[in-house]
């Protein structure tokens, strides 16, 4: 009897441990995803204003893969969005739920375009650090990015 509730016990142990576990763990990746973000950079800026995260997303998968989130600790909201302009006279950003990266191409995030805007910087930022960033991605799930301070080339 006390090792049958011993081992009722452990099994429960167990589970709750499993379940806290599978809880945090990040999306899960796609079979045959194939996200890389290249040179990834962001503007110098200081502690209280704004900046934004530009790079490349490259998608050598078979399917269609979708930027859902970004991620980071530097600032205190994050989202991505695209420069728009109507006509001569008028431009202005405009928040995105998502940007879709077609199979077999890439998709391009630089001034004046597609960007993830970062706002109320928690620190400075100053060219040459290096940043961490999560991209969350539908079918990829999440991938971790260094981006480099640096004023645009």
């Amino acid at each position: 009897m006390k090792l049958t509730l011993a081992f009722a016990a452990g099994l429960l142990l167990f589970a709750a441990i499993g379940t806290i576990d599978l809880e945090s763990k990040p999306l899960p990746k796609e079979k045959g995803s194939k996200i890389e973000i290249i040179d990834a950079w962001i503007r110098p800026a200081a502690k209280g204003g704004n900046s934004a995260l530009y790079f490349v997303i490259r998608n050598s998968g078979e399917k269609t893969d979708t930027l859902i989130e970004a991620k980071s600790r530097i600032a205190d909201d994050i989202m991505i969005h695209e420069t728009y302009s109507k006509g001569k006279e008028m431009s202005g950003m405009r928040m995105l739920k998502f940007v879709a990266v077609p199979s077999k191409s890439a998709v391009k995030f630089k001034p004046q375009g597609l960007h993830v805007m970062l706002v109320d910087l928690k620190e400075d930022l100053i060219s040459g650090q290096k940043k961490d960033f999560s991209l969350v991605f539908k079918k990829a799930g999440v991938v971790k990015v260094k981006a480099t301070v640096r004023d645009a080339q």
